[in-house]
């Protein structure tokens, strides 16, 4: 009888060392696991900090700016007929370079006798469009100009059915314009498009800007 109880508490010490090695090959585990998710977020991260930075010091704007865009781009690139040219970086990049060509990267710049505000030069009344409450001021902040201006350019974009080159002209000369000359065959083209396309390249080879 003895015998066998030394057998019964032999065999109960080898499963709790088995139970107690198994948890603690558990925990072991899903550290490790926790350890490479925390890894590979952390590079997503720098790799997203370097890719704003390359940005940003390729156009010469304020990081903020690039980071702005960027996230919005993220937010408004989806699957649609809208956006069937376009991916993400395609959008940010594009953005950028009509921020250049409208404000060349200020956000407090005004043109158009006052009536074009901030980073995109987009108009309060063209703002009030996709946002009654917008103000003056909202426009010369960066997230308040970014904001209502991917809300026109999607606006545009899903009223040109995606052509890249219509969304562009149709915020330099206006929707309204660029329909007319549509209809009655005008001339569409005035360089503004090429303008936005060739940004980059223009900023980095210190050609004139304006």
């Amino acid at each position: 009888m003895s015998k066998r109880l030394s057998l019964v508490a032999l065999l109960l010490v080898v499963i709790t060392i088995l139970v107690v090695g198994s948890q603690f090959l558990s925990t072991q585990i899903d550290g490790l696991d926790q350890a490479l998710e925390r890894n590979k977020s952390l590079k997503a991260e720098n790799e997203h900090l370097t890719y704003i930075h390359s940005l940003s010091v390729e156009f010469g704007f304020d990081p903020r700016i690039v980071m702005v865009v960027d996230d919005l781009s993220r937010r408004y690139v989806v699957e649609d007929v809208a956006y069937r040219m376009l991916n993400r970086e395609m959008m940010t990049y594009l953005f950028l370079g009509l921020i250049w060509a409208e404000s060349n990267g200020r956000p407090s710049a005004v043109g158009d006798n006052g009536k074009a505000l901030g980073l995109t030069q987009i108009w309060l009344s063209t703002a009030h469009q996709h946002n009654k409450e917008i103000t003056e001021n909202d426009l010369l902040t960066i997230n308040g100009n970014l904001e209502m201006s991917f809300a026109h350019a999607d606006w545009l974009l899903r009223k040109y059915r995606g052509n890249i080159a219509l969304w562009l002209y149709g915020w330099n000369r206006g929707a309204g314009k660029v329909d007319e000359l549509i209809r009655y065959g005008g001339q569409i083209e005035n360089g503004y498009a090429e303008k936005v396309y060739m940004a980059a390249e223009l900023i980095n080879g210190n050609l004139d800007k304006r």
